[in-house]
C-alpha cells in the first residue's frame, strides 16, 4: 500500500480514498481514518453515506485493491464429490 500524502495532493475527481481526520483521534469506535470522496458541491464527504465531513482531513491514501474472490464455478464438482459418486456401494 502507498504512503500517506498531504490532502492537498488528493484526487478531487469523485474517486474514493482513505482520509486521516486528526480531529477524530481517540473516538470509539475508531473514526480517524475514513473512506471519503470529493463532492464538487460540498467538499469532502463520507463514502458510506455521502455526509459532508465536519472536520478537514490532513492526509490521504489510495484504497487497496479488493481481494480476489474465488467464485465457485457452477456445474463443476470437486474431486471428492466425483470419487464419492463413483465408489462402489455395498
Amino acid at each position: 500500500m502507498e504512503e500517506w500524502q498531504p490532502i492537498s495532493n488528493a484526487p478531487r475527481d469523485g474517486r474514493t480514498i482513505f482520509a486521516y481526520l486528526p480531529a477524530n483521534v481517540g473516538q470509539a469506535p475508531r473514526q480517524d481514518v475514513v473512506a471519503v470522496y470529493w463532492d464538487s458541491g460540498s467538499g469532502w464527504a463520507t463514502a458510506y453515506s455521502g455526509a459532508r465531513l465536519d472536520s478537514e482531513p490532513t492526509y490521504w491514501m489510495r484504497l487497496p485493491d479488493p481481494p480476489v474472490a474465488l467464485e465457485p464455478q457452477a456445474g463443476r464438482r470437486s474431486e471428492r464429490q466425483r470419487s464419492i459418486e463413483t465408489e462402489p456401494r455395498s
